[in-house]
């Protein structure tokens, strides 16, 4: 397995790992205020639109902001689900201090 971090602009993706199958697990972080769910659809947009699709498969997405509402617990549930139902990518969230 190897791990890199992204400097410049990459879909939105700050952090990649190949894993042995050739797939990647990449990463979002966020070091937001808070975060709601249209940003947490936007997120997913624009990871699915961009080249990382296809080799991935694993999104995380890192957030600093509070997941406590319950707006975004539904968004990321309805957005996981999608990503599920259309071959994607698993999607994970994890809430970081």
């Amino acid at each position: 397995m190897r791990v890199w971090a992204l400097w410049q602009a990459q879909q939105g993706i700050d952090i990649f790992v190949r894993l042995t199958n050739g797939k990647y697990e990449v990463w979002q972080a966020k070091r937001y205020e808070a975060i709601s769910a249209s940003d947490v659809k936007a997120i997913v947009k624009t990871f699915r639109e961009g080249s990382w699709v296809t080799k991935s498969e694993k999104l995380i997405l890192a957030v600093q902001a509070s997941l406590a509402d319950t707006k975004v617990q539904d968004a990321i549930e309805h957005e996981a689900a999608t990503l599920r139902e259309s071959g994607s990518p698993s999607f994970p969230v994890t809430e970081m201090s």
